[in-house]
């Protein structure tokens, strides 16, 4: 008997139903589609194949007389078969087939009007022919101008083979702690070669015995992003936030072990996202110079007029080996390893460099304000005194008609007394302390970076100011130090905590969203005021990591 299972049991195939059906109406679509999206090399264009199928059966009618004349002639019957196969091709098959096609036929035209006369040649047909394939190699040669996104795109897009990796690494790890149902997943180069470089591993017969820690799965999770090139880094990203959230939705008996590896996933992508905006950076300043000489070449290209048949066949084959040749040397720069990103930048290159101080905006004066805290967002508005007002209301006594008529006293009494509790905070006065510190800090890096020695003084006069300066730098980095200590800070326990722990950072922190929780409080006006200060604070405390 059927029941309710059956629709499940059909959901799959349904759904793959309805994706081929939908792949096949795009396909339908007669408009070009974008520059950006359309791939001359398999997408369809159905508005420019239709419009040879005219040339084609002139082309065949033409040499169908012909072949009346002369019906044993090799080259007409060639010429037949060439059309007869492009007919055959399907409408949505890309442009570059139809071309190839026109391409043979062309050829085979040639042949037959080198020893043809002007009666029975077929020189108009041909240049109706040399017309379409000259359009689509101009259209073909539009397309390599942005051929460098999809270069780009192609690399990218190999990261997702590593999708199943991270579905099995985390589903077995909240399943099971024991290595040997891990298997090969907490070995990397392992992971690599099958994932990355589609080789089959074989099962080691040795299988070491224990429980994975989460330590473990930080280890491994650090290599995948760590270990990628510099094209697959944004998508290796998108991978652990998508199991981030993927894991928030299923239910396993383990919740606390579940929770863990969510906040791993959020802390990681945090960390790791500080540095998008180089290696964006990079892929740039890479991709730029290659661009605008493989325009240029495009361009030039673009205006060759000549339609010789050879001519067109050596360009086409030319042009195809230096554009090969220019996306070749794009593609090998973002193929490599992202692990300079890593490396740790000089600190002083920033700090001396007086241009990049001058633009650089250290401290944002308009947060002075949010530091302090608006008396008005914790006061009852003076409109409640009107709301709640006694004179309206009966003159008949009542036992608490007395009490009554003093709620105007007390409401102003209540305002007075929550105005002096914000107001004698200890918060706002201790933040605003901490950022006037910091101030005066920055104030004096800025000085002491634009001292310099006169060149013009004498030599002892020279070393006098170089000692001078140099004293002056380090009285201000011990008063600094002195600082550090009377706010409770000690760079000493900072260095003696690294080299104990290997690694200081506990990415087992759960992840919290001040966004998130200010959209659905009732104190907006008070939630501002955090949201403001919010603004980049993950980013800073990656930076600090």
């Amino acid at each position: 008997a059927l029941n309710s299972t059956l629709d499940e049991s059909f959901y799959p195939g349904l759904s793959f139903l309805i994706g081929m059906v939908q792949e096949k109406y795009d396909d339908l679509d007669l408009n070009l589609p974008g520059s950006h999206s359309y791939n001359f090399y398999k997408d369809s264009n159905i508005t420019e194949v239709v419009q040879c199928v005219e040339v084609l059966k002139k082309v065949e009618t033409r040499v169908q007389a012909l072949l009346q004349e002369w019906p044993d002639h090799a080259g007409l019957k060639d010429i037949i078969k060439i059309i007869e196969r492009i007919h055959a091709l399907p409408s949505t098959a890309p442009i570059v087939r139809f071309s190839t096609g026109l391409q043979l036929l062309r050829s085979k035209i040639d042949e037959w009007n080198a020893v043809a006369h002007r009666l029975n040649n077929l020189r108009e047909l041909e240049a109706d022919i040399v017309e379409f394939v000259h359009r689509w190699m101009r259209m073909e040669l539009q397309y390599w101008r942005e051929c460098m996104s999809r270069t780009h795109e192609t690399v990218r897009s190999k990261a997702y083979r590593y999708w199943f990796f991270m579905y099995n690494l985390l589903h077995e790890f909240l399943q099971s702690d024991s290595k040997a149902k891990l298997g090969n997943l907490l070995d990397y180069r392992k992971v690599e070669r099958c994932f990355g470089e589609d080789e089959l591993l074989e099962e080691d017969d040795q299988v070491e015995e224990g429980t994975v820690k989460i330590e473990d799965l930080v280890h491994v999770l650090k290599q995948f992003i760590e270990s990628s090139n510099y094209a697959e880094f944004a998508n290796r990203l998108r991978i652990l936030k998508s199991f981030e959230q993927y894991l928030m939705y299923l239910n396993f008996e383990d919740n606390r072990k579940k929770d863990t590896v969510i906040a791993v996933l959020h802390n990681l992508h945090m960390y790791y996202d500080q540095f998008s905006a180089e290696i964006e950076e990079f892929i740039k300043s890479k991709r730029t110079p290659i661009e605008k000489k493989l325009k240029e070449f495009v361009k030039i290209e673009s205006f060759n007029k000549d339609l010789s048949y050879f001519s067109m066949r050596n360009n086409i084959a030319r042009v195809h080996r230096q554009l090969h040749k220019f996306l070749k040397e794009f593609e090998n720069e973002i193929k490599a390893k992202i692990l300079p990103v890593f490396s740790p930048k000089d600190p002083a290159a920033e700090i001396n460099d007086a241009d990049q101080q001058k633009n650089k905006s250290l401290r944002s004066e308009a947060k002075i304000t949010y530091y302090m805290v608006d008396v008005k967002n914790f006061m009852a508005s003076p409109k409640l005194k009107e709301k709640f007002s006694v004179r309206n209301m009966a003159t008949e006594t009542t036992p608490n008609q007395e009490l009554f008529g003093k709620i105007d006293r007390f409401f102003v009494t209540s305002r007075n007394v929550v105005k002096e509790a914000i107001l004698h905070a200890p918060f706002p006065g201790l933040i605003y302390s901490l950022d006037t510190f910091m101030h005066d800090q920055i104030e004096t890096i800025e000085y002491l970076s634009g001292l310099e020695v006169n060149r013009d003084q004498p030599k002892p006069k020279q070393k006098s100011q170089a000692k001078q300066i140099l004293n002056q730098k380090r009285k201000a980095l011990s008063d600094f130090y002195k600082s550090l200590t009377q706010l409770g800070l000690s760079y000493r326990s900072g260095i003696v905590e690294s080299a104990i722990e290997s690694d200081p950072v506990d990415v087992t922190i759960k992840p919290f969203s001040v966004d998130l929780l200010a959209q659905n409080s009732k104190y907006r006006k008070v939630d501002q005021h955090i949201v403001f200060l919010n603004d980049k604070l993950d980013l800073y405390y990656v930076k600090c990591v």
